[in-house]
């Protein structure tokens, strides 16, 4: 059976020494200047993966995944994450933005506040670049061999209707993890950086600047800084429990003090005389105990009536 490219080969050959209406052959042409070859479109389909993408540096890797289900109620026990192109993050933008308008199109007088919720349009973006990035894997039992030739999932709108919020964020962080390793980046782990960060995000927090700033980095860096954070809370928990510790022995101080004071200040004359005889007392005991021990320790007297004469030695 003669093939469609065959038949027009045919013809072109037939007619391309025909003779003209006026009976004279053709006249011979120079030959044609060769055609410059067109690049190789290497815009990715639905339905199948671009050999060209791995020629040009994608890096992709390959995750075990769990509570995940695929078409037709498959259960997903791996999954491919390549790195989008430019080309395909700008499409994704492009499609996420028709997203948001078709869904909005019957919304009345919220359409306006809705297109310009961040929300809808940022997850809306997350689900248009997962589409284009999860592929399938050629064996989940050994991830070695790589991705497939088709997507994971058939469209972007079956994400949706099928996936949750959990399962999309739990694909992204995997996204994430992949341009991490694809170029790592300097993580600063220093104090000086750690509480930079943090008086920032204190600062700015009614404001996106944390979110923005913590956006590039990947998930196990901003777990970082989130273990710093609370190391550093729990520190300063321990030392204010300390010090109000103090606070409060030191109050007790106080208040023993104040109250011996008023018990002094207000007490009955004759609980003051008590007293006041009381310490006569002791220092009458006291005097007493330094005359018997100054008695004891002097030399003896000599008898009564017995006197040197003069000039005796």
């Amino acid at each position: 059976m003669t093939t469609v490219k065959e038949r027009i080969a045919a013809i072109t050959n037939a007619t391309k020494n025909a003779p003209t209406l006026s009976g004279a052959a053709p006249a011979a042409t120079a030959p044609a200047a060769p055609v410059p070859a067109q690049p190789v479109d290497t815009e990715p389909r639905p339905g199948r993966i671009d050999t060209l993408i791995e020629a040009q540096g994608a890096f992709v890797r390959c995750y075990p995944v769990a509570n995940l289900i695929g078409p037709g109620n498959r259960p997903i026990a791996a999954i491919g994450i390549r790195l989008n192109r430019k080309r395909e993050e700008d499409a994704a933008v492009v499609a996420a933005h028709k997203y948001a308008a078709r869904i909005t199109a019957d919304a009345g007088d919220a359409r306006d506040a809705a297109l310009r919720d961040m929300d809808l349009l940022g997850d809306a973006k997350v689900v248009q670049a997962l589409w284009r990035a999860c592929r399938e894997v050629v064996d989940p039992n050994d991830l070695s061999k790589g991705i497939g030739k088709h997507p994971a999932f058939p469209t972007d709108d079956w994400m949706r209707e099928h996936l949750t919020t959990d399962q999309l964020a739990m694909l992204m962080n995997l996204y994430t993890e992949t341009r991490r390793a694809a170029y790592p980046e300097r993580w600063d782990l220093s104090e000086e950086r750690m509480e930079a960060l943090l008086s920032m995000a204190a600062k700015t927090s009614d404001t996106d600047i944390p979110e923005v700033v913590l956006a590039p980095y990947a998930r196990e860096q901003v777990t970082h800084a989130f273990v710093y954070a609370a190391e550093r809370l729990a520190e300063a928990r321990t030392s204010l429990e300390t010090l109000f510790a103090e606070v409060d022995a030191r109050d007790a101080t106080i208040a023993a003090l104040r109250a011996e004071v008023e018990r002094f200040q207000s007490g009955s004359p004759a609980a003051s005389e008590d007293e006041r005889a009381a310490e006569y007392v002791d220092k009458i005991r006291q005097h007493h105990d330094r005359l018997v021990g100054a008695s004891a320790d002097a030399p003896a007297e000599a008898p009564a009536g017995h006197h040197d004469a003069p000039g005796e030695g």
